[in-house]
């Protein structure tokens, strides 16, 4: 009997300690850094670029967990030249980055920059500014299939030509229920 009651016990025990578990014991945070590279080769002094960023192929986490994505945060940019084949002197005289949908449609603001020297950001990661709207509605293309948006760069110089590569950094807080 002393049996019976002890085993009733340990099961109530263990009913009570599970529906009392809240989501977070189900959930994990993941830090996910998500890049692009922009190669800028013209004569000019004016560059338009663009590309689609796929986080879907960049992070296996992202697909894995697609279906039970909680949310999922944008927290920075950043970017750096990995190669820079200008000028000493030359200056970006402004460059924005904006984000869209993958066919280009609601194209947004998501950072920029203005009179930066060039020569100084070669192998130097540097944080930029968000427009907290540009900033949503990329996480929200993100997070959900297809995993993609359109990233444009645009930018003026003080002189051409350009030559350099620019890498972009997109570190991504991502939550998911993960049972």
């Amino acid at each position: 009997m002393k049996k019976n009651i002890f085993g009733l016990a340990v099961i109530i025990m263990l009913v009570g300690l599970f529906s009392s578990c809240d989501d977070d014991v189900l959930t994990q945070d993941f830090g996910i850094t998500l890049s692009q590279v922009f190669v800028v080769n013209t004569a000019d002094s004016v560059f338009a670029l663009d590309t689609v960023l796929d986080a879907g192929a960049q992070s296996e986490d992202i697909t894995k967990y697609s279906d039970n994505i909680e949310d999922f945060v944008l927290e920075k940019v950043t970017y750096e030249l990995t190669a820079f084949g200008g000028t000493p002197d030359q200056t970006a005289v402004v460059g924005t980055i904006d984000v869209a949908d993958t066919n280009g449609t609601n194209r947004i603001n998501l950072t920029g920059l203005a009179n930066v020297n060039l020569a100084s950001l070669l192998n130097t990661e540097t944080e930029l500014p968000l427009n907290q709207s540009g900033a949503e509605f990329l996480a929200g293309r993100l997070k959900a299939s297809p995993f993609a948006a359109k990233v444009f760069l645009d930018g003026e110089a003080n002189h051409g030509p350009l030559s350099f590569t620019v890498k972009f950094r997109f570190y991504v807080k991502m939550k998911a229920k993960i049972v």
